[in-house]
């Protein structure tokens, strides 16, 4: 199944789409923790659907609402998607990828698909950013680690969050000069690398 047919409302049970947002990993994977659980669990849901119900990966972007994937996407370099969504009463939409900088601009579609009989859930990964959000400041963060170690201040520098494929694990041989240009010796620095949702 490349893409799912138009619907109609006089569809069976067993037509019942679960809709599974993958707007994050169909532009990049990037390999993050988040991403390894949507890959399995897209995976696993693809091998074994659950009774009454076919797969349809969807993805969005700000400026685009969600349209279906082919639903071997995380094997073809194109990962656009295509078909406009066609609901009816009985559908799923999972919010399984990191979608929140996406779904904001779609919350009154996401209703009227509500409102059609479409069930809504989303996965939160995690509510620290809400619940603790000086812990995701990045100059308080610079003091905090500053104070705790007492490092210098002109050895600590705040980096703003914008993780992309670029960062992956590197050789020894390409990291001797990075280190070197830095004055750095192997094992004797401390790196924070995290993610932030918005």
């Amino acid at each position: 199944m490349a893409n799912s047919p138009k619907r109609s409302d006089s569809l069976s049970n067993t037509d019942r789409q679960l809709l599974i947002d993958v707007s994050a990993i169909a532009q990049a994977d990037a390999g993050t923790g988040i991403q390894r659980v949507v890959r399995n669990l897209y995976q696993a849901l693809l091998a074994a659907p659950p009774e009454g119900y076919r797969i349809c990966p969807v993805a969005a972007t700000r400026k685009q609402f969600y349209a279906y994937l082919p639903t071997g996407f995380l094997q073809q370099p194109a990962r656009s998607a295509s078909a406009p969504i066609q609901v009816c009463a009985g559908d799923i939409f999972l919010g399984l990828d990191l979608s929140a900088h996406i779904v904001p601009h779609h919350m009154p579609a996401l209703f009227r698909w509500k409102q059609q009989g479409v069930r809504m859930s989303f996965v939160i990964y995690d509510l620290l950013p809400v619940l603790e959000p000086a812990w995701f400041n990045p100059k308080a963060t610079r003091q905090e680690v500053i104070a705790y170690f007492g490092w210098p201040s002109e050895r600590v520098t705040a980096i703003h969050l914008g993780v992309s494929p670029m960062f992956a694990p590197r050789t020894s041989t390409e990291l001797t000069p990075a280190l070197r240009r830095y004055g750095l010796n192997p094992g004797a620095y401390t790196l924070c690398v995290s993610s932030s949702a918005r």
